[in-house]
């Protein structure tokens, strides 16, 4: 029950967040954040001594190279075993020793990237792996994890996707109906986004696209396949009555768990034109079977929500 002394108003849409699942579709995390399991094709880079790639922790980048020159003369089958030996002598390396180390996950055989941090007060607010050797290895889907943030973005309207409610009759000889009314479900919501900037980043993520080195982007095509992605929504909560800005209670997240994108219509003429999205979140069994939700809320304090560095990570 909401009465007005202690009911909250949610204003606004501060920030929006977008980022690649893992290939297992869960999200990646400091602790986890998994490539496919192999081999790898990497006879198409420049230099096979120096498969770029950037890591970057709680908003420190490090732009780094492995070295795979000497691992297969074609380096066309590169395994998750060759990957974490070139990965490892990278991150211990006396010069730039970086808090990562890589395995091949127990069970599955992904290869895993994670945080050497094991006390929880110490752990990363968020790790992030993009780049070349990403897109190779299928980290992120092949997309890299790089978190996208938005403050641009004027309205997220969320419409609920469900399967109707059905009557199902039979009529007697008498004229008179016997019905049942199946009961309907939830099955996830679409949501259309309206940004007021043009964000190709985003874009490009929705639509399974890349952005060059010059910094251009083709279109898609019948053939681009668009990744799973994770998205958040963080907006403010006030009290009911008069608020001045400062009287911020707090926040709210929603995090949508599952999710596919897609660009929408743009309008250029003699005026800004907007930047539009549409995002379809659904329920979904995960690898173990579990029946998952589409969405989670949380409330957030205002340390909470400063702890999450949402502009610098």
């Amino acid at each position: 029950m909401s009465l007005k002394e202690n009911a909250r108003f949610a204003f606004g849409l501060k920030y929006v967040r977008a980022f690649a699942l893992n290939p297992d579709f869960t999200k990646p995390t400091p602790s986890r954040t998994i490539g496919g399991v192999g081999p790898f094709d990497f006879s198409g880079v420049a230099d096979p001594g120096k498969v770029g790639f950037t890591a970057k922790i709680d908003g420190t980048e490090y732009e780094m190279e492995i070295d795979l020159s000497s691992v297969e003369l074609t380096n066309t089958a590169i395994t998750v075993s060759e990957l974490v030996t070139a990965l490892n002598l990278v991150f211990v390396d006396v010069t730039t020793p970086i808090a990562l180390v890589a395995s091949a996950e127990e069970n599955t055989n992904y290869l895993l990237i994670k945080t050497t941090v094991t006390e929880e007060a110490d752990m990363p607010v968020a790790i992030q792996l993009y780049g070349e050797l990403a897109e190779i290895t299928g980290i992120g889907q092949g997309f890299g994890t790089k978190i996208l943030v938005s403050d641009t973005i004027r309205t997220m309207g969320e419409a609920a996707v469900r399967k109707d409610s059905e009557r199902i009759t039979t009529t007697d000889g008498n004229g008179d109906d016997t019905d049942m009314i199946t009961d309907g479900y939830y099955k996830g919501c679409t949501m259309s986004i309206v940004d007021t900037a043009e964000d190709w980043e985003m874009y490009a993520l929705f639509e399974g696209l890349t952005i060059d080195a010059d910094g251009g982007m083709d279109s898609p095509t019948f053939a681009t396949k668009r990744p799973y992605i994770g998205v958040e929504q963080y907006y403010e909560k006030y009290a009911q009555g008069q608020n001045h800005e400062s009287d911020l209670l707090g926040y709210r997240k929603k995090e949508y768990f599952k999710c596919k994108g897609m660009g929408g219509d743009s309008s250029h003429e003699y005026g800004w034109s907007d930047g539009n999205y549409s995002v379809d979140a659904v329920t979904f069994r995960d690898s173990a079977g579990v029946l998952q939700p589409a969405w989670h809320r949380d409330e957030l304090t205002i340390d909470d929500f400063n702890a999450l560095m949402l502009e610098s990570l």
